[in-house]
């Protein structure tokens, strides 16, 4: 019985993602019907000429050959015959190719709009959306999903090459024999009706084939970027083994999928032969046989089971890639639902203070992770945010870079919400420097300019000098130009903190924020953070955030965190005191 449901289901998948495309879908139909006319004239234009070459009558009653003799008023001579046959399979490879091109252009043009897309999506996609993605999970579906489902436009194009020109050629073989074409699609529905279940077994296969691709991706990403922890605690082995049961499944899954698309395949050429046999001792006797038609006949009838073929082929193919193209859309439409909001139009201007304002936050209406949070950081000053791991501090600032919004409260600038504010504004007001830097795997200038190719090098050497880099570029191989390798592994730890503060600091920014910037430091290198620091006080607001007190000694004021509220506030020196008393 055939399932319907799950016809009309990827129907509906294949509307939805290439409705765009109807009208280049609209010439490929007529490219196939071309392809086909062409075709189907030019064999059945051997009617004729096989009937000469024999001495036998020409009936003159197929299609052909009434567009050979009446419509195109041909003389029906072996030379002008063989012209025309040679001229009409030109054609129809002229029409073919162009049809076929046109297929792989329109599919080329939807995988990459559709990259773009989602990329750009997942982009602008909302903070806390990101937070939940698994490592390796969009570069999946972006380098895999979105092509291996963009083939089923491919295959919707050759299905229509392919139907196009199975009804120009059942329409010639129809005015040979109706009988012989009649019996030719009893046979073709057959036997998709007996491979059906096939058809059903390879779609589940590549189901679970794009499902184990996706946790495999995850897993290696996930290996690869912990494999410094893998190495330390000695789990290469439990880690490979793991892997090689995802890699046996993969193997499994795949090898039990392609022996069943090559099982029709195998199995169908013989069982054509074996019905062109079986048609040819049934016609051979009967009256009027004609020998030049039956051989056309054959042809057709080949080829129509060629088609019929081709067909159920394209359609196992939409059947194994609909996982795929349902998968991208999916990721596409949930992405699109967590796309990053912004409301503000206002421009960014900083002349007096910014301040929290009875601020509290929590993630989807669980505990409050800070509570009532107010305090006012001058235009200029140092600020420092202290506190135990879990306290509140990196959220503080996620509100404060936006990636999140406060649930009550507000966080103003010279007394504006800065939700006000344009986002893009807001962030290109504010230099970023978090604990774990991220670093391109790229030259020391290109991770300093960072993607921004506005940033002059008279801003790269004003930053470098102002991070306290110019003796780490001295010392590197190639200076600006040295390749830092991945996450930066060439460097040590001082060295990317300060190559990520001159980042921050080559945009220019009216608010410098450093989330733990010099936790994890050496104190050579925190000296020379601190020294950067002290340098910035005055023409910069600076807020740095700590785990020790003795980090931000020289802030104008400081607050103390703890589970999501300030327990102590003041100058550092009062808040020693405050502490002890």
């Amino acid at each position: 019985m055939i399932n319907t449901r799950k016809i009309f289901s990827i129907a509906r998948i294949i509307r939805r993602a290439f409705w765009g495309y109807k009208y280049q879908l609209l010439v490929m139909t007529i490219l196939g019907l071309v392809s086909g006319f062409f075709a189907s004239i030019g064999i059945g234009a051997a009617i004729p000429l096989f009937s000469l070459a024999t001495g036998q009558t020409i009936p003159g009653t197929d299609f052909a050959t009434r567009i050979v003799t009446g419509v195109l008023r041909l003389p029906v001579h072996p030379a002008f015959l063989m012209l025309l046959i040679v001229v009409f399979f030109i054609g129809k490879a002229f029409a073919t190719f162009y049809a076929k091109f046109t297929s792989d252009r329109i599919v080329a043009r939807y995988v990459f709009q559709q990259q773009k897309t989602l990329f750009g999506q997942a982009t602008h996609a909302s903070w806390s959306y990101l937070l939940d993605q698994k490592v390796g999970y969009l570069e999946r579906v972006l380098l895999f999903d979105i092509p291996n489902g963009a083939g089923i436009l491919g295959n919707v194009s050759s299905t229509i090459l392919i139907l196009t020109s199975f009804l120009m050629y059942a329409m010639v073989a129809v005015s040979i024999s109706l009988k012989i074409t009649l019996l030719t699609l009893a046979f073709g529905g057959i036997s998709f009706f007996l491979t059906k279940p096939i058809f059903y077994r390879t779609r589940k296969l590549f189901e679970m084939v794009s499902t184990m691709q996706k946790t495999m991706s995850h897993y290696v990403a996930q290996s690869t970027i912990g494999a410094k922890v893998v190495k330390i605690m000695g789990s290469q082995d439990a880690v490979t083994e793991t892997g090689s049961l995802y890699f046996n499944q993969l193997r499994h899954s795949s090898v039990m999928g392609s022996f069943y698309s090559y099982l029709v395949y195998s199995f169908f050429e013989p069982a054509v032969y074996v019905f062109i046999a079986v048609l040819f001792l049934i016609s051979y006797r009967t009256p009027g046989f004609n020998i030049a038609a039956f051989a056309v006949v054959i042809y057709l009838v080949q080829k129509m089971f060629g088609f019929t073929q081709s067909i159920q082929s394209q359609i196992q193919n939409i059947s194994s890639s609909a996982p795929y193209l349902r998968a991208a859309l999916k990721h596409q439409e949930i992405t699109s639902q967590h796309s990053e909001a912004d409301t503000g139009s206002a421009p960014f201007t900083f002349s007096r203070a910014l301040s929290f304002e009875d601020v509290s936050f929590s993630y989807k209406e669980k505990q409050d992770v800070l509570s009532d949070i107010s305090f006012t950081i001058p235009r200029g000053a140092m600020f420092g945010i202290i506190g135990p791991s879990g306290g509140g501090k990196t959220t503080l600032v996620d509100l404060l870079l936006r990636l999140f919004e406060p649930t009550a409260g507000s966080i103003t600038i010279d007394g504006t919400d800065i939700r006000s504010v344009h986002l893009t504004q807001w962030r290109r007001h504010i230099g970023y420097v978090p604990q774990e830097t991220f670093l391109l795997n790229d030259t020391v200038e290109q991770n300093i300019r960072f993607y921004d190719e506005h940033i002059d090098d008279a801003t790269i050497q004003k930053a470098i000098q102002s991070a306290q880099l110019s003796d780490v570029i001295a010392d590197l191989p190639d200076g600006l130009q040295t390749i830092v390798g991945e996450r930066g592994v060439k460097l040590s730890g001082g060295q990317r903190q300060r190559i990520a503060l001159a980042r921050a600091l080559a945009r220019k920014p009216d608010i410098l924020v450093l989330d733990e910037a010099t936790s994890s430091l050496d104190t050579s290198s925190e000296e020379l953070i601190q020294r950067a620091i002290h340098d910035l006080r005055g023409n910069i607001t600076i807020i740095v955030i700590a785990h020790r007190l003795s980090t931000i000694m020289k802030a104008d004021q400081v607050v103390v965190l703890d589970h999501g509220r300030i327990i102590n506030e003041g100058t550092p020196e009062s808040v020693i005191e405050n502490a002890t008393s």
